[in-house]
């Protein structure tokens, strides 16, 4: 795209986005507000699969028929983009609640959203904080609800896959429930790390094949996390080889 047309396209779909996902974001309060905990999930669900198609985004996805809705697991997911989210929310499925940096709790609206939802926030800096966050998570797992957490930690810098944490794999053995890897793929090709331009594109989800409960448990901490990893890679578009595609070469600047 030209770089005089560049600028003011984005900026409209900044506008456009930011509008629906406000919209989003109060409806689903509004509806945490009102009907009881775990009732609004249709709410989130197609809220997140709206806002998604209305920005211009067309998701695919696979491996659904291995995820049964009903038991609760912990879903793991490679991070790209603050698009993940909705992707995410409107795609997996039956109850869950996702494990996110505390920061978040903070910001207007959507702070009072996630922390009415039951999202829990995590300090990753804070070693003692993070394991009571991680407690806290196990607890809800024995309530039947299932748990979405991005191992890596933060963003991908350059489209490739970062090493995973550990905290989230001392969550799984200790919540004794199976893990779903879930590979995002189209996400980099959307919207690249400090690049202030973004895109409408197509995105695909993958589920992998459930990681039992017992294999879970009787796998250590740092194997597990590579096994992960290893499921994970296998369900996306690009592997452990940092990526810079060349929208993200025209824009080294940004």
């Amino acid at each position: 795209m030209r770089a005089t047309l560049r600028w003011p396209v984005t900026g409209a779909l900044y506008l456009w986005g930011g509008f629906w996902a406000i919209l989003l974001v109060i409806l689903v309060l509004i509806a945490a507000i009102l009907i009881p905990f775990g009732r609004y999930e249709g709410v989130i669900r197609y809220g997140c699969r709206a806002f998604l198609w209305l920005l211009g985004f067309r998701v695919t996805v696979t491996g659904m028929e291995r995820v049964a809705p009903e038991t609760p697991c912990i879903f793991m997911a490679n991070h790209v983009n603050i698009f993940d989210v909705f992707v995410l929310g409107g795609y997996i499925p039956g109850l869950k609640r996702g494990v996110e940096a505390a920061e978040h709790f903070d910001w207007p609206l959507w702070g009072a959203m996630v922390k009415r939802l039951g999202n829990i926030p995590i300090r990753r800096t804070q070693l003692e904080e993070a394991k009571k966050s991680l407690e806290t998570a196990a607890h809800a797992v024995e309530k039947g609800v299932s748990i979405v957490i991005l191992p890596e930690g933060h963003r991908t810098r350059d489209g490739a896959l970062r090493p995973f944490k550990k905290g989230p794999f001392y969550l799984a053995t200790a919540a004794r429930v199976p893990i779903v890897p879930v590979g995002l793929s189209g996400m980099w090709e959307v919207k690249q790390y400090k690049n202030p331009h973004w895109r409408p594109g197509s995105i695909t989800v993958r589920f992998g094949e459930p990681l039992p409960a017992g294999t879970v448990q009787d796998t250590p901490v740092d194997a597990l996390g590579q096994l992960v990893r290893q499921e994970i890679l296998q369900l996306i578009d690009y592997d452990e080889t940092p990526r810079r595609t060349a929208a993200a070469g025209s824009d080294s600047s940004s």
